[in-house]
């Protein structure tokens, strides 16, 4: 555990306190929770007094805060990233596009997923900030599509918008019981990899115009 005396934080060219106690708090609340995390945990974390969480946030409640803010403002970025110039006027190309950059994205930033899961477990109003944002941009694009003649005449698109998101972070909120059942972890590459493989064709013959690969 540190000792460093409570108050203001002494200057170091070589470390910022403020990031530091960030990047800790949210790979702690990430993986336990915000109600099983207490201070004490985030400074040995950290490698920092108490009294040092305190000048930065104020309280475990400002710490959260910042944190979330911190995490928003990423999953806003890696949205509009996994949506940028998706090519909808080619519904093949949509999908498969949709499906790499979300592989991806979501590789990369596992526990900001996980940080998401807890606070929709534990403060709801918050995480549907972000997933309605992350809707409104999936539905643009279904928009797109359909304007385009690319998307089943019959495709329900609020619920096909849900469907995506399903796709996209299900795993991560099914991560223990995914483990639990099959022996692999949802977010390592192989179980990524085969995942994206059954999106592709799920999503390619249940939105795409066309003929009914089943002939029905």
């Amino acid at each position: 555990m540190s000792t460093a005396k409570s108050g203001r934080p002494k200057k170091d060219n070589n470390r910022n306190t403020r990031k530091d106690l960030l990047v800790a708090a949210m790979k702690l609340f990430a993986h336990q929770g915000f109600r099983q995390v207490n201070l004490t945990d985030i400074s040995e974390r950290a490698g920092v007094s108490i009294g040092l969480i305190r000048h930065y946030f104020g309280s475990k409640k400002g710490l959260i805060d910042e944190c979330t803010a911190v995490v928003m403002k990423r999953f806003r970025k890696i949205f509009r990233q996994i949506l940028d110039d998706s090519g909808p006027s080619e519904g093949a190309a949509f999908i498969e596009h949709l499906e790499l950059r979300t592989r991806s994205a979501f590789t990369d930033n596992v526990a900001l997923l996980q940080y998401l899961r807890q606070l929709t477990i534990e403060n709801p109003p918050v995480a549907n900030e972000v997933f309605k944002e992350y809707f409104l941009l999936l539905q643009q694009e279904l928009n797109r599509m359909e304007a385009g003649g690319h998307l089943r005449g019959d495709a329900n698109k609020v619920w096909l918008t849900f469907q995506l998101m399903f796709l996209q972070m299900g795993p991560v909120f099914l991560s223990e019981q995914i483990e639990a059942i099959v022996g692999v972890a949802s977010h390592g590459p192989e179980a990524i990899r085969e995942r994206g493989k059954e999106n592709v064709r799920i999503l390619t013959y249940g939105i795409l115009a066309g003929p009914d690969p089943e002939g029905t």
